[in-house]
């Protein structure tokens, strides 16, 4: 058996205490990092994907869509992988972000009626039985799309955030 022996010099013995040392700092100051782009994200998403009118974006209609974007907060799983992510709550925003190609149930309903060929009449309500519809709507991709443009940004602000926790000051 061959045994190696390697002698450190005092600075690089400060430097890998140092290391040793600055873990978790380094976590903490990544996941800060994190969370921090992801809100500089979804201001990008909303500004620029959900407030323009274009064949990839969705403009506003009401601001549901545009004022439900969240981030979850960055957090450290167990195998030392981050996990984050970026999305809505409102139910058409799946289909929005990836498209959708199929048949769905229209469900019974009743609707008011104010015009009847362009004419305006008296309003009156009419009882809309349940029925399939064909649906075809692209993907707009708009969280996707995004946070594939500002994936050199997220491994800038990494390394930015570990450089500075690993070097205080």
């Amino acid at each position: 058996m061959l045994t190696v022996t390697i002698t450190l010099d005092p600075a690089s013995r400060a430097v890998m205490a140092r290391l040793q040392t600055a873990g978790p700092r380094i976590q903490a100051a990544i996941l800060n990092a994190i969370d921090e782009e992801n809100q500089y994200t979804i201001g990008v998403i909303t500004a620029r994907r959900l407030s323009r009118r274009g064949p990839d974006t969705l403009g506003v209609r009401t601001n549901r869509l545009r004022s439900s974007i969240r981030a979850t907060k960055a957090a450290l799983n167990p195998d030392g992988s981050i996990t984050s992510a970026i999305g809505s709550n409102v139910i058409y925003a799946g289909v929005h972000e990836f498209g959708i190609n199929r048949t769905v149930r229209v469900r019974a309903h009743t609707r008011t009626l104010a015009r009847l060929f362009g004419r305006r009449v008296a309003p009156y309500t009419q009882h809309v039985r349940e029925h399939p519809r064909r649906m075809f709507f692209p993907a707009r991709a708009y969280i996707r799309r995004t946070l594939e443009e500002r994936a050199g940004r997220y491994q800038v602000i990494i390394g930015r955030a570990a450089m500075d926790a690993l070097n205080p000051g």
